[in-house]
This record gives structure tokens, C-alpha cells and sequence, in this order.
């Protein structure tokens, strides 16, 4: 992916956009791999919701959740957010 797309406007729209057509509860997974300031951030301990990302996510009214990535012999794809859209039930498994 492009790295001007993270932090632009455009990245805003998006979750923003994404969102709006979600019901409350429901879950967004974003892969942050090319976002290299997120993955630094997320990779040096910062908490998912004080990351870049994070309050990118926040802004759009996700609540995050979790920091995944699950080694799977490279079918797993990259590491990711898990963002639940507020207003629903909190998922319940961790």
C-alpha cells in the first residue's frame, strides 16, 4: 500500500465510512503492516488505542480491542487491530 494513505484524509474517510454502514458490536479487523508508524509503535509497546491507528480507529467510533497476529506457517496474514464498533456488546474472548 501506498505509505501516504496512512494519516491522510483519505484513510479518515475510509473508517470513518466503514463506520457508518457497521452496527454497534460489530468487528473491524485492520492489518497495520505497511503502516509504519503504528507498527513501530504497536511493535515498542505502545497500548492499541494510543497508537496511530488506534485513534484513527477512535475517531471513527471503534473501540479497540486487541493487537493480533497469529503465526500460522504464512497463511496467517499480517498483524492487525481488532476494532469493535461502539455502542454493541464488548466481545467476550480473548
Amino acid at each position: 500500500m501506498d505509505p501516504s494513505f496512512f494519516g491522510s484524509e483519505a484513510e479518515r474517510e475510509l473508517y470513518c465510512l466503514l463506520s457508518e454502514y457497521m452496527d454497534p458490536g460489530d468487528i473491524l479487523y485492520v492489518e497495520y503492516i505497511d503502516d509504519a508508524e503504528s507498527r513501530a509503535q504497536l511493535y515498542r509497546g505502545v497500548p492499541p488505542e494510543e497508537s496511530r491507528l488506534g485513534r484513527a480507529l477512535t475517531a471513527c467510533g471503534f473501540r479497540i480491542y486487541r493487537d493480533w497476529y497469529f503465526p500460522e506457517g504464512g497463511l496467517e496474514g499480517g498483524p492487525k487491530l481488532q476494532a469493535v464498533k461502539a455502542g454493541g456488546p464488548w466481545p467476550t474472548t480473548r
